[in-house]
């Protein structure tokens, strides 16, 4: 693929969301990571690797044989199931700002990294929907700028809104919360899946500079042994089981 000069200096992510088994990440000739789990996306930065005003090459080197250090673990011949070899799910090359919200396979954080999303209230007359967003400045200056952040769904553009002010220092990375209230939520259950969209806006100078939208649904929900799945308080049963990866 062709590296826009329009793009240096800016982030340059490669994805491929399902490479079975132990793979190889090469770019132009050189490895750049190694990943040992086929059911777990396959992430690299590959920002300082580009040829810019160029054609680059990615090459994938993929081994899915028995190993008992990845994932499922046992041999093939003796599971339930087979696994798949090869690249089974789509593959995308993100360019973004310097300032953005970061990716939660490339951070060392635990339980962390790019946007956690949860809900309160939700039976009552008014829901809560709270987020804690990750954001890394790997500008070399200082920069202040906002997290707006709208919640919209199919029947209205904005449920509510939120922003905040932020300053990060250069090549620092810190957590930003923030709390919308929902009127009247429409819950998700199996019946009705009824999904919002958090659409996380990071503005620099008037412009916005990163954009990430996130698919919800307001519900909650229990496991029990004896009145099985509970979603918003109504008892479901479900049938099925040993579905596994492949169906």
């Amino acid at each position: 693929f062709y590296a826009d000069e329009a793009y240096k200096g800016q982030k340059a992510l490669l994805e491929f969301e399902g490479a079975m088994g132990v793979s190889q990440l090469y770019l132009n000739g050189k490895l750049l990571k190694e990943h040992f789990c086929g059911y777990t996306p396959l992430v690299c930065d590959i920002s300082d690797h580009l040829k810019y005003g160029e054609e680059n090459l990615v090459e994938v080197r993929l081994d899915n044989s028995d190993n008992p250090e990845v994932p499922p673990g046992k041999n093939q011949d003796v599971l339930d199931f087979s696994y798949d070899g090869g690249l089974y799910r789509n593959a995308t090359l993100t360019y973004h700002s310097p300032l953005y919200i970061t990716h939660p396979l490339l951070e060392n954080e635990v339980a962390g990294g790019g946007i956690f999303v949860w809900t309160s209230d939700e039976l009552k007359k008014d829901a809560f929907v709270h987020f804690k967003v990750h954001i890394r400045n790997e500008f070399k200056e200082e920069k202040a700028f906002s997290l707006n952040a709208r919640l919209i769904n199919k029947k209205a553009p904005v449920i509510g809104s939120f922003s905040k002010d932020i300053v990060l220092s250069a090549g620092a990375a810190d957590y930003a919360l923030g709390e919308l209230e929902v009127l009247a939520p429409l819950l998700w259950s199996p019946e009705e899946p009824n999904l919002y969209i958090l659409k996380t806006d990071l503005v620099l100078d008037g412009e916005v500079v990163y954009s990430k939208e996130t698919e919800i649904g307001i519900r909650t929900f229990e496991f029990t042994l004896d009145n099985g799945v509970i979603f918003n308080g109504v008892s479901r049963r479900f049938n099925g089981g040993n579905y596994h990866h492949t169906y």
